[in-house]
């Protein structure tokens, strides 16, 4: 039995982290390694430096990848679990943290964000708690346990999810087209309404059908995205702005699509006792695809950044469904 165990068992009790059913200890261990190294970076915010300056990028990276390189030397046995490249940690780390609001950002330097906290069904997001705050971990999510859903903004606000029906989203924007016919030289590619893996989200030809669908540009650099549809055996386009589509937000219109034509892939998840194993069968729209990656482990962890294979607390998970069911994101239980 490695010597350094009673480590693992104070960050599990301290975070709240706990073994699936059937998980072997290996995995389990990485899993306490991954959360216990996110915390110990995520400490990192509060060290002062000269001037009480806010510490750079650069020395939280530095943090989780000192950090990890310790554990790894204690723990030799998930050694293989992890990258050989350690950056990829920390660079996700920092990442996913970042966009989910969990770390203020100015030009070259980070610090701790204000306090937030959202409820819904019993489970508490947390954002900007304090270091000497009892809290859980999911992933690298903090999080509380409360019957009363207490929380001084919804979800929602809090990660800027979307608060309407992907559906409605998708029918409200494309009945606001102002059709031309199509006579630009320009190179397209269509989405695959009826994609099965391990096809791509996108194809070289259109469907000919009169319904609307989605298009975009094939040149390199930004996309430029437009509906189109056939009418009178001819191909009219609409294009769509800019900041609708940008930086990937073009999902909520290809997952509202496909929803709308009873298409669109589900979330599976198994439960593994205090764990459940989820696989996302399309890429979710920013804001829901950065929650589930902020409250969930890589179930490959070498593979850090992988969107569609996660581990996640089961009780976290049954919150997560219940706030993505309402806009139209479907679970299903295998």
């Amino acid at each position: 039995m490695n010597k350094y165990n009673s480590l693992l068992i104070r960050i599990a009790t301290e975070l709240g982290i706990r073994k699936g059913t059937t998980e072997s200890d290996v995995n389990y261990k990485s899993r306490l390694i991954y959360s216990a190294v996110s915390r110990i970076g995520y400490a990192s915010l509060w060290d002062k430096l000269e001037d009480n300056v806010p510490v750079s990028i650069e020395h939280f990276k530095r943090r989780v990848e000192n950090t990890l390189n310790s554990y790894l030397k204690m723990y030799p046995e998930v050694q293989g679990i992890f990258p050989d490249d350690q950056k990829k940690i920390s660079d996700s780390m920092y990442n996913t943290l970042l966009v989910t609001g969990n770390l203020y950002h100015s030009p070259k330097r980070i610090s701790p964000p204000m306090r937030v906290q959202a409820g819904f069904e019993k489970i508490v997001f947390l954002r900007g708690t304090s270091l000497s705050e009892k809290i859980s971990i999911s992933g690298i999510g903090a999080y509380a346990k409360s019957p009363e859903n207490e929380g001084n903004v919804s979800v929602q606000d809090m990660f800027g999810l979307s608060k309407n029906s992907i559906i409605d989203y998708w029918r409200h924007y494309s009945e606001m087209a102002i059709w031309t016919n199509m006579k630009s030289e320009e190179k397209y590619e269509f989405l695959n309404i009826k994609r099965s893996y391990p096809q791509s989200y996108w194809k070289d030809k259109p469907d000919k059908i009169t319904a609307t669908s989605l298009m975009r540009t094939v040149a390199p650099g930004t996309k430029i995205y437009y509906l189109y549809r056939y009418k009178n055996n001819a191909l009219e386009n609409s294009q769509l702005p800019y900041w609708l589509t940008e930086d990937n937000r073009y999902l909520y219109l290809s997952n509202g699509l496909l929803a709308s034509e009873n298409v669109l892939p589900p979330i599976t998840y198994q439960m593994d006792g205090a764990i459940s194993y989820l696989k996302i069968g399309y890429l979710l729209p920013p804001a829901e695809q950065n929650l589930i990656m902020l409250y969930s482990w890589p179930k490959i962890i070498s593979n850090v950044d992988s969107a569609f294979s996660r581990i996640i607390d089961t009780e976290v998970l049954k919150a997560m469904i219940g706030l993505l069911n309402k806009t139209g994101f479907i679970f299903k239980e295998e």
